[in-house]
């Protein structure tokens, strides 16, 4: 599905030249690239440099919401303030 191609997408460009920084070049000129981006909207909104370090920290909750979402899309448990969308049951 798209959602499941767009979550791969941001692990693969946001996340994982995080995670891959020791043992790849590429990850780490990815991470410096990503830290030189993060440093200039922080400096353009006045942001703390306290939210550079806990942005991926943002990112992997974002993603694990979007995995969640799916998931409850895929097993048809659409619920939100005591209405059912779509096939749900119950």
């Amino acid at each position: 599905s798209g959602t499941v191609l767009v979550i791969l997408l941001y692990l693969t460009c946001f996340l994982l030249p995080i995670f891959l920084w020791p043992w790849s070049e590429a990850a780490r000129i990815g991470s410096l690239a990503l830290l030189l981006q993060r440093l200039l909207v922080a400096w353009r909104y006045r942001q703390t440099l306290l939210s550079i370090l806990f942005h991926p920290i943002g990112l992997m909750a974002v993603v694990a919401i979007a995995c969640n979402s799916l998931r409850w899309m895929w097993q048809r448990r659409l619920w939100w303030r005591d209405r059912a969308y779509g096939t749900v049951t119950g």
